[in-house]
C-alpha cells in the first residue's frame, strides 16, 4: 500500500481515492464483540487483573 501512498491512517474514502483497485475486506464486527466479550468473563472469572490497552489487546498481571 505504500507505493500508492496509502497510510495506516487513512479514511477508507481517502485510500480508494489514491488506490482504487484496493480491495476492501468487511469485518464481522458484531461477532468479533460477542467473542471479545466472552474472552473478557473468562479473564474476570479467574481473578486476572487486566488493563485493555487497545480493542482486543489486554496486558494481564
Amino acid at each position: 500500500m505504500l507505493r500508492y501512498g496509502v497510510k495506516n491512517v487513512e479514511t477508507l474514502g481517502d485510500a480508494l481515492r489514491i488506490c482504487p483497485e484496493l480491495v476492501v475486506i468487511r469485518l464481522h464486527m458484531e461477532t468479533y464483540i460477542e467473542v471479545s466479550m466472552q474472552e473478557l468473563k473468562l479473564v474476570y472469572m479467574h481473578g486476572l487483573v487486566l488493563e485493555r490497552t487497545k480493542l482486543y489487546k489486554y496486558l494481564l498481571s
